[in-house]
């Protein structure tokens, strides 16, 4: 059977990046590992045509004086790129501010397309605090906890508390659930992200 691309072809950068802090034996985030992600996911969406690689392999995501990234602007300032895709969204970059500036400003402008692939975020498909997802205590955390919540009842004198734990590749999360308030403890503290 002849299958027809229903769909426009996006060419995609596949953006990679490792810091020396990441360290080498952390399989998880090698050089290697992060090209086998994006490309099986490439393969699983055929209007996704690779468009070339931009790898930052021994550099901090806390700032974005990286010669990968650096190049990866020109090129979109050049209009070869439609869409960027990395690992997760801690490739992109570390730094919540400059981080936000470039999701939430700067590549929307431009009218380019990002996808972390293991944060499922794809910014064709929703509009939000992309850059904060990870760092603060955002809906899309919440919503992240019911999507794969294990739910405990637990008693603390007469106070109903209902824990939710669960991990994302590189964070552990805890939600509790007090009194019909919702609590997120991250990373040793706490926030309340009740509506």
């Amino acid at each position: 059977m002849n299958r027809v691309n229903s769909y426009r072809s996006i060419r995609v950068a596949k953006y990679i990046r490792l810091s020396r802090d990441d360290g080498d034996d952390r399989e998880s985030e090698s050089v290697e590992n992060q090209r086998d992600i994006i490309d099986n996911y490439i393969s699983e969406h055929e209007e996704l045509i690779d468009s070339g690689e931009y790898v930052d392999d021994g550099f901090t995501g806390t700032n974005f004086n990286r010669p990968g990234f650096q190049k990866m602007l020109k090129d979109i300032e050049d209009g070869k790129i439609d869409c960027i895709i990395t690992k997760d969204l801690s490739r992109f970059g570390r730094d919540h501010i400059d981080t936000g500036y470039y999701l939430e400003r700067y590549l929307p402008a431009k009218t380019i397309r990002y996808i972390a692939i293991g944060d499922n975020v794809d910014t064709s498909k929703q509009v939000s605090d992309i850059a904060g997802k990870k760092n603060s205590g955002s809906q899309e955390i919440k919503s992240a906890a019911k999507s794969r919540e294990k739910t405990v009842e637990i008693s603390k004198g007469s106070e109903a508390v209902k824990e939710v734990s669960f991990e994302e590749p590189e964070n552990k999360k805890k939600l509790a659930e007090r009194d019909g308030q919702v609590h997120l403890t991250h990373w040793g503290s706490s926030c309340d992200i009740s509506n």
